[in-house]
Order: structure tokens, then sequence, then C-alpha cells
């Protein structure tokens, strides 16, 4: 008998190149949820390109945890990009989603509210309860515009240096914090981007 270390062992792999752009749409959006970033990309007509993000954000909402969903929908824009001009991808996201009405905008809104509102709850022992409470939604909102805003500028201008990290986080105003995220899109840095939202 031979000894199993005396044999040549060898492992074969096939793979077949999946065009994610010659993919159907409706099985793209029928399939994983891991799938769902290509649909944007998939065998789409640039008309029909809201429509299927609808049908992507409607799936993620129903079936994906909101961190999940979050970076799902991420992705979907990312990915967006190497197909379509910036200005068709620009045209989607403020027409279509109208970001404030985005389920993941509202979930990434939420989960500053809700840590604003444990932060001000606190607060709220000490200086009154219903002070507190106003003002952990008003910390909340700031902090999810600011969440929203260091996760789609990572995503679209790289990881921010420490200044800019520190001027990001020295902006307590939500509505300030809502037109840079409304700007990420058109920034070409983020030293742009906050000279923009002065």
């Amino acid at each position: 008998m031979r000894d199993v270390a005396d044999t040549d062992a060898s492992l074969d792999f096939r793979y077949r190149v999946v065009r994610a752009w010659e993919q159907d749409p409706a099985a793209v959006i029928a399939g994983g949820l891991g799938t769902l970033p290509v649909a944007a990309i998939s065998a789409v007509e640039p008309g029909q390109v809201s429509d299927v993000l609808r049908q992507v954000e409607q799936r993620l909402t129903a079936e994906a945890q909101p961190a999940l969903a979050r970076e799902l929908m991420t992705a979907s824009v990312i990915l967006m990009g190497l197909r379509y001009p910036r200005e068709m991808v620009d045209k989607v996201l403020r027409g279509v989603w109208q970001m404030k009405e985005s389920v993941t905008y509202q979930i990434i809104l939420e989960e500053g509210i809700e840590q604003g509102l444990e932060r001000g709850m606190e607060r709220g022992l000490e200086r009154g309860f219903e002070k507190g409470r106003t003002e952990g939604r008003v910390e909340g909102r700031a902090e999810g515009e600011r969440s929203a805003l260091l996760r789609l500028g990572t995503r679209r201008l790289g990881l921010p240096d420490p200044a800019t990290l520190a001027r990001l986080q020295g902006i307590t105003d939500a509505a300030r914090l809502d037109v840079l995220v409304d700007r990420i899109l058109t920034a070409g840095s983020w030293d742009e981007l906050l000279e923009a939202g002065k």
C-alpha cells in the first residue's frame, strides 16, 4: 500500500466569467442579498436604473439588518460609478432616492438619533427629562448626519486625514452636516467638500 505522502495530489478548479452587465436584473434582484449591488449595473437601460434601485432598497429594507443594508446600498452606488457617467449617478441619487426619504439614509439617521437619545437621557437625569430628550434628539440627528457623511465620503473621497476628521467632528450643526451629505457626490476632495459647506 502506498503512503499518501508519496502520491502527487492536485486540485482542479474551473471558473466561468460572469459579466454583470449581461445579467437579467430581475434574476439579480431575486438572488441572494449579496448580489443586490450588481443589479444597478446589470442589463438595465439607463432609464430603468431608478426602478431597479427601488427594488433593491425594498428587499434590503425587508430582509437585511441595518448595517448590512447600508453596506450593500453603498456598494450599489460605487458600482454604478463603474458603468454610468457621474452626472447620471448624481441625478439618480438626487431624483430617485431623495436621500432624506431613502430608507437607508433614515436607518443611518435613526442610529445616530438613538445614540444621541442615550446620551441625552443620561444628561436628562441631571437637568430634567424633557431638556435632555430634546438635546439627545439634536445630538442624535447631528451624529446620524456625521455618520452618513463619513461613510459616504470615505467611499467616495477616501479615508479622511486626522485634521479633516477633527474638522468634521467639530461640526455640530445637523443642518450644515445635512448640506455636506447632499454635496458628497459632487465634491472632488474632503477640502473641497468642507470649504463648500461653510
